[in-house]
């Protein structure tokens, strides 16, 4: 998908630490520096109904992409 990144909505912790530095990088380059932070895991919540309203808290950008479904 396009723009691909801003979907990453959650991750689990392990996986965010793994690839975090990598990760960190690609979102600066692409003006995204404040994402990564907005990346929920499992100490966020693993209950989709609260991983929404962590994305509202946070003002995740996934919320204003449009649906790929």
């Amino acid at each position: 998908a396009e723009e691909g990144q801003k979907r990453i909505v959650w991750m689990s912790k392990l996986l965010k630490e793994e690839v975090g530095e990598r990760l960190q990088a690609q979102l600066e380059k692409m003006g995204l520096s404040d994402l990564y932070g907005k990346i929920a895991t499992e100490e966020d919540t693993e209950d989709p109904e609260k991983l929404l309203e962590y994305l509202q808290k946070v003002g995740h950008p996934a919320l204003e992409m449009e649906a790929l479904f």
